[in-house]
């Protein structure tokens, strides 16, 4: 049984639907029409040792060490040093990236697929219209894969980041990738690298000139000497401290294009960026914005490249944390943002005015009583306790709530009573999905809460099908982001899901696509078990799943 699909990713691929789903660090690619397994990403350690490989790889012992788990230190009796394994620093990023665009020199792509091992996938970005997915993984590598006709991944280029990205997306022409971490900075990388930009990375004009070879040095002078440091001690530490602060400081280089925009003081948290029409300016009349949230219950709004200088303007009126960010790929002007509040905020962000405010307390109150009372029910098995102790307490008082991820599916086929799209909003450590439909007059109404088996993950829609596949933490008991479930319950717990809007006007669990979501589960639970059991393995994958409700500041846990 593998661990919860932590990302999930609908694609269209010459008419055909391809889910993708990462769990730890692979990356599955389902056919949605069958949910038949299509491919692995990483391939199998296996298979790459039989891809051709024309010319000897520098990257070679990094295999080994791969395949093997030994290298020439542990041979020699010495244990060999513990490090992450990715083949970043010992190839080049892409050396074949035209090629793979026009679909030429498949043949060269062994020696490049054999290389990757990268760690947990975090993010996944996508599709643009040239079938390529973006993906970040734990080690701070941003990743662009081509997605084939078939659901095969290739991998096309690697870039490692100085701290982790936390939000990414791309940009409306597709032709820029916007990368941003929590320490505030949002960085603009181009999506596809060419072997020209990589040899001109440096005398580009724009090239963020942050990174450098070394900082400037200033050495600073212990205030201790050797006539005033007498014991055998302290004339050791002195030695130590004059050797350190005659080392100058190093600062790895990023080897490859990209540009610094914009940086928060406060913490990042979501990204965003849509493009509006101004007839102030000449044809095509469009200008592009960033908009950024943060730990301190801002949201920013700042102008797209190349002038992301300039900030239109703040919207302000969260309480707490805003964690997620959503624009209705149906309404530019509108922003929808929530985060540790009781409520989401409808934006008219440009404006910086709060046009709705839609209360989440009672929505989450009335789901719980239900839950905590209700017998039998097929979807909510955990024991009242564990629910009133996590979300309402016995006494009546009000939980946390933090919201976890928000998503819009626009309405292609029926538009009842004039809605546009709907708005699907899941929490953290609450099993169910709360829909929201949005009108033309982009205001929010509360339609439908879906109760699941487990708690959400993550949500991917699909529009053209108005359905939503949703992934479940099978590993975790319902309602609760800390206990683990028995080994007997993590196997029998689904791990996919979906909700189709039918005619009569609400989301419900049938359709066509019962039995590919089946399949899928049978696939995944087929791959080498991994049995989540003891705080060794519980707290990285709970680090993983739910990390939102630690933005809240401190002193206001109970608020």
């Amino acid at each position: 049984m593998l661990r919860p699909f932590q990302c999930l990713l609908g694609c269209l691929v010459e008419n055909t639907g391809i889910l993708l789903a990462a769990s730890g660090s692979c990356i599955y690619s389902f056919g949605l029409s069958h949910g038949s397994l299509l491919s692995t990403w990483p391939p199998p350690l296996e298979q790459t040792q039989l891809l051709p490989s024309k010319s000897p790889s520098p990257a070679a012992p990094l295999v080994e060490e791969v395949l093997d788990g030994k290298n020439g230190s542990e041979l020699l009796g010495r244990p060999s040093k513990r490090r992450k394994k990715s083949s970043s620093s010992a190839v080049p990023e892409v050396t074949s990236a035209e090629a793979i665009l026009k679909g030429e020199n498949d043949d060269n792509l062994g020696s490049k697929e054999s290389q990757v091992s990268c760690s947990v996938v975090i993010k996944l970005a996508g599709p643009t219209k040239d079938q390529l997915v973006v993906a970040v993984t734990e080690d701070k590598y941003i990743r662009v894969l081509r997605l084939s006709n078939n659901g095969v991944l290739t991998q096309l280029s690697e870039r490692s980041m100085p701290k982790r990205p936390c939000a990414i997306v791309l940009t409306p022409d597709e032709k820029s990738i916007l990368c941003a971490d929590k320490f505030g900075d949002v960085y603009s990388l181009p999506l596809i690298i060419f072997s020209s930009q990589e040899n001109n990375a440096y005398t580009n004009g724009d090239h963020d000139k942050l990174f450098s070879d070394e900082r400037k040095y200033f050495p600073k002078v212990p205030a201790a000497n050797s006539r005033t440091v007498h014991t055998r001690r302290n004339q050791e530490a002195l030695q130590n401290q004059q050797r350190a602060t005659n080392t100058v400081a190093k600062k790895r280089t990023l080897d490859f294009t990209h540009k610094l925009l914009l940086g928060h003081v406060s913490l990042l948290t979501d990204l965003a960026c849509a493009t509006l029409v101004d007839e102030t300016l000449p044809p095509p009349r469009q200008r592009s914005y960033i908009l950024t949230s943060d730990r301190d219950e801002h949201i920013r709004v700042s102008r797209g490249i190349p002038q992301t200088h300039v900030i239109e303007g703040y919207c302000l009126g969260h309480t707490e944390f805003v964690a997620k960010l959503c624009i209705p790929s149906w309404n530019n002007n509108v922003l929808i943002s929530g985060g540790g509040d009781d409520f989401l905020l409808i934006w008219d962000w440009l404006s910086g005015t709060a046009r709705q405010k839609v209360d989440l307390r009672s929505l989450i109150n009335e789901f719980i009583s239900k839950s905590a009372t209700s017998e039998g029910d097929h979807n909510v098995k955990e024991p009242s306790s564990t629910i009133n102790n996590l979300s309402i307490s016995e006494d009546g008082g009000q939980g946390r709530i933090a919201v976890s991820g928000m998503w819009d599916l626009r309405r292609s086929a029926e538009k009842l009573d004039g809605i546009e799209g709907d708005l699907v909003v899941a929490f953290e450590g609450i099993p169910a999905l709360f829909i929201f439909a949005m009108d033309i007059a982009a205001k929010i109404q509360y339609r439908d809460c879906c109760p699941v088996s487990g708690n959400v993950v993550d949500v991917t829609a699909l529009d053209e099908k108005c359905t939503i596949i949703y992934s479940l933490d099978n590993c975790h008991t319902a309602f609760s982001t800390t206990t683990i479930a028995s080994e007997k319950d993590q196997i029998s717990r689904p791990m996919l899901g979906y909700l189709s809007f039918n005619s009569s006007g609400h989301w419900k669990g049938i359709g066509d696509m019962g039995d590919a979501i089946t399949c899928m589960e049978q696939s995944a639970k087929a791959q080498e078990p991994v049995i989540i059991s003891g705080p060794e393995n519980e707290r990285p994958l709970r680090e993983l799943l739910y990390g939102i409700e630690n933005l809240r500041k401190r002193g206001q846990e109970d608020s």
